[in-house]
């Protein structure tokens, strides 16, 4: 195989021509040939001699990997809290991923988003909206991947977005997902949690206030409402989560200019669009507990303010309102603050957008609203990101 062939046979891969040459420069030439033998095997349709001869490969690779480990572990010490964060245009060298078994066809270095999900039915909303979706693995990361793109507001330049689905709804593992994550994806600039969250609805707002399928955006930030500290009958958070993404936060008040002076709502088309399938189809608007007299309407609206966050369920209507005079809280769900506090560790930003599935009580709490609510959130992200 010529250095021309294998050249190719890498830009389809998750180095790049780019990487190629960076993978020569970093290792022997006996390990340069012993790969380009096993990516011959593989052109040429061996899979059983070619899964049986890089051992000594795949030790090499392992150990590379082990040093990276060590270095990131190195890294995310105590000075890793004073690195400066990274947000979305912020551009640097791509490094180097290796890939294991057959080549992955996309790229780990071009990706700067993640979209992080928690549902299975959240991680299909999004996968719906972005363009060229394809599988992704990579070596010592139990993760799965899907590598996608969306436009940007420069039309030179599109998004690489990478979309995971978290394991558990458990902080401790849930750490675990982000760690592989910014590792696996180096060039990695800000998350965005994007799913479904119980809504804290205030009657007295009529047709403004929120209902069952409206979106929910962080803008002033997530309140980890159950880290607190009691003193004389009296909590205080203990925790305060960081500011949400200043990029993200710039295309949010583009799309809410838009909207005000022009009525631009862009996110209504993917809504419209996808609600022709039957999964994310609105429901029954008699299966809102608030659709009364007055406060119906058929359009998600995009409310904006804080969002509780907890590891824990709410089934409560009378915490749930307490919380929202404490806090000014629009939504409530489970993951944030723990997916917040784990990218500001690595040194990224991230962004919530939620669809509001339940209201945070027995009554509202079901099923039905989930696919829908899911989709809303998606196609919210999307029109931020294009907009970014």
């Amino acid at each position: 195989m010529t250095d021309e062939e294998f050249d190719a046979l890498l830009e389809q891969s998750s180095l790049g021509s780019s990487g190629a040459r960076q993978l020569r420069a970093r290792v022997s030439p006996e390990q340069v040939a012993l790969t380009r033998r096993i990516a011959d095997q593989m052109v040429h349709g061996d899979q059983a001699q070619a899964r049986n001869a890089p051992s000594e490969l795949r030790r090499l690779l392992r150990k590379h990997n082990s040093r990276a480990s060590a270095a990131d572990e190195s890294a995310d010490g105590p000075a890793a809290r004073t690195r400066p964060k990274k947000d979305l245009r912020s551009r640097r060298p791509s490094l180097i991923a290796f890939p294991s078994g057959p080549f992955p066809s996309s790229r780990s270095s071009d990706v700067t988003v993640a979209i992080v999900t928690a549902l299975p039915v959240e991680a299909h909303a999004v996968r719906s909206i972005l363009g060229d979706c394809r599988d992704f693995w990579s070596p010592n990361d139990p993760n799965d991947y899907r590598i996608g793109t969306l436009p940007s507001a420069d039309h030179h330049y599109h998004h690489e977005i990478v979309l995971v689905q978290q394991a558990e709804e458990d902080g401790t593992r849930n750490a675990a997902v982000i760690a592989n994550l910014t590792r696996t994806f180096p060039q990695l600039e800000v998350l965005i949690m994007c799913g479904i969250a119980g809504g804290v609805p205030r009657p007295e707002d009529g047709q403004h206030g929120v209902r069952l399928g409206d979106i929910v955006v962080a803008t002033d930030g997530v309140v980890d409402y159950n880290h607190v500290r009691s003193v004389d009958e009296v909590d205080t958070l203990r925790r305060i989560v960081s500011a949400p993404s200043t990029a993200l936060l710039r295309a949010d008040h583009h799309l809410r200019n838009d909207e005000f002076y022009r009525g631009a709502r862009p996110w209504l088309k993917t809504i419209e669009q996808q609600g022709q399938r039957p999964m994310f189809r609105r429901p029954m608007d008699s299966s809102d507990p608030l659709n009364v007299a007055g406060l119906w309407r058929s359009d998600p609206i995009v409310h904006r303010g804080v969002v509780g966050s907890a590891d824990r369920p709410l089934r409560d209507a009378v915490l749930r309102d307490e919380l929202s005079r404490l806090h000014r809280i629009k939504a409530i769900e489970m993951q944030a603050s723990g997916i917040a506090t784990a990218a500001e560790f690595h040194g990224l930003s991230w962004f919530m957008v939620r669809g509001v599935a339940d209201y945070c009580d027995d009554e509202s709490k079901s099923d039905a609203w989930h696919a829908y609510a899911s989709m809303t959130a998606a196609a919210y992200a999307g029109s931020l990101l294009i907009n970014c």
